[in-house]
């Protein structure tokens, strides 16, 4: 009797851990069906009271669902093999073209990366540059670990930019609309946003766009400037994709603003004109 109170015992025992793993894995299990991992993750692991996967490199991140609602917030610190805790995170594409890219600086730090994913599923790698040390007393590579993936599609934002983010919207944007699943926001020209910040700091906007119909054409020339009227950055955008902007925030209310060059076509049975739309907006500080 005893003993079959024993083992009766480390079965349930068994199965709570198996069930607590499952759910405090790297994707939280709210995003079932959006975010899964693909290849060349390490195993799910609990250390000192944090739960992480390590990676060699390459890791893959698969996105399924509507396109253009991909805001995938990543806790993640560097490890032994690449030898600093803070490093850059590059986001590839199928293509190995960088789509965005995010600073990871452990497991409290929490960055957004915006990618421009289409319908259906989308694949990433997570890339680290440099590493590749052995680990004394390790068989494995540990370039870097992750500890959390949390996707905000539907995450409860009712507008484009999250409001806990920092940034909000301006200026020169037509009202808020989704369709086939998409959630966006339309510009003719000289979209404002507003980003606050508390002290004088440098940070970076990172900004999901898509050319417009009005343009005239799939590439589009786009100048982002301060209120002062200074550029701060110039650059081609093909389609869709992120455009990162540095800043250098005063304290308040920083305001950017983003213009385009197009020929301001007029579409058929549309009376505005559409020359950029904007997916989602993030700041990494």
């Amino acid at each position: 009797m005893k003993i079959a109170r024993t083992l009766a015992l480390a079965v349930c025992l068994a199965a709570l851990s198996f069930a607590h793993a499952r759910a405090a894995d790297a994707v939280k299990s709210g995003n079932a069906g959006t975010v899964s991992l693909g290849s060349n993750w390490g195993a799910y692991e609990t250390y000192h009271g944090a739960s992480f996967r390590w990676v060699d490199n390459d890791a893959e991140l698969v996105l399924r669902g509507a396109p253009a609602q991909a805001r995938i917030a990543i806790a993640c610190e560097g490890g032994p093999s690449l030898g600093q805790r803070t490093f850059a995170l590059r986001v590839l594409d199928a293509s190995h073209r960088q789509v965005d890219h995010v600073v990871c600086d452990g497991p409290d730090r929490r960055p957004e990366m915006l990618l421009p994913a289409g319908g259906g599923e989308t694949r990433y790698t997570l890339h680290a540059d440099g590493g590749g040390k052995p680990v004394p007393g390790e068989r494995r590579i540990l370039n870097f670990r992750v500890f959390s993936l949390d996707d905000g599609r539907g995450g409860g934002t009712a507008d484009v930019i999250d409001p806990r983010s920092g940034v909000r919207i301006g200026d020169g944007w037509f009202p808020l609309e989704r369709f086939r699943g998409q959630t966006f926001r339309w510009m003719e020209n000289d979209g404002r946003l507003f980003v606050s910040a508390d002290r004088p700091a440098r940070a970076t906007l990172r900004l999901l766009l898509e050319v417009g119909p009005s343009v005239g054409s799939r590439q589009a020339a786009l100048t982002i400037r301060d209120r002062r009227g200074r550029t701060l950055l110039r650059t081609a955008l093909g389609g869709r994709g992120v455009v990162s902007v540095p800043l250098q925030l005063d304290s308040g209310d920083n305001e950017i603003v983003i213009g385009v060059a197009s020929r301001n076509a007029r579409v058929p049975n549309e009376r505005r004109i559409l020359n950029l739309r904007l997916f989602s907006a993030a700041v990494q500080r």
